[in-house]
């Protein structure tokens, strides 16, 4: 009866098991156990976890199996690309949107340290993470990592000083975070 289920993405790095994912997925205090579900509903126990980078939000994972289809990596792709996210929103398995990449950039949080992320204009939520960032080809590019919403400033509409009053913000955009590809050939690279 303690069981929960939570979902994200990941991405099949290597036919023997190695899948890449979000080292936020991974980096749960409270995980009992964790399992991979391919697309044709195959399931496969995590066995390990053999290497993560924190900054970059990558991991990579170990399931016992052997002969699964792996996705090529490329980290070549600039901005103005087009590419194509694929990812579970919301329990929502299997959705598909297209943007392009906007942007790469240093993200400046803490615990990121300045690592390289992209943005892309694909559209994702929560339940993505992980999740493949696509070229024309089928190539990953990149790897679903967070959002960060851009509201507009509140300012100050008043008749006298005493009575200021903050207006409503709004949303105006959503930014699309992206692992990037480079990060998850790194990491593969060290395991």
């Amino acid at each position: 009866p303690r069981w929960h289920c939570t979902l994200a993405s990941g991405v099949i790095v290597d036919s023997d098991g190695v899948i890449a994912t979000n080292h936020h997925v991974v980096a749960g205090e409270t995980a009992e156990a964790m399992g991979v579900m391919t697309a044709d509903g195959r399931f496969f126990p995590v066995i390990e976890i053999l290497a993560a980078n924190k900054s970059t939000d990558v991991a990579l994972l170990r399931v016992d199996a052997k002969g699964l289809t792996a996705l090529p990596v490329r980290d070549d792709l600039g901005a103005g690309a087009a590419i194509y996210c694929y990812s579970h929103p919301a329990n929502s398995f299997g959705c598909l949107s297209e943007g392009i990449i906007t942007r790469y950039f240093k993200m400046n949080e803490p615990e990121r340290n300045g690592a390289v992320f992209m943005q892309t204009t694909a559209d994702y939520a929560r339940g993505s993470s992980g999740g493949p960032i696509l070229d024309h080809y089928g190539n990953a590019v990149g790897m679903v990592a967070s959002t960060s919403p851009v509201f507009t400033s509140p300012t100050l509409t008043h008749t006298t000083t005493k009575d200021a009053k903050p207006t409503t913000t709004s949303q105006q955009m959503v930014r699309h975070n992206c692992a990037t590809a480079r990060a998850i050939l790194q990491l593969t690279r060290a395991k």
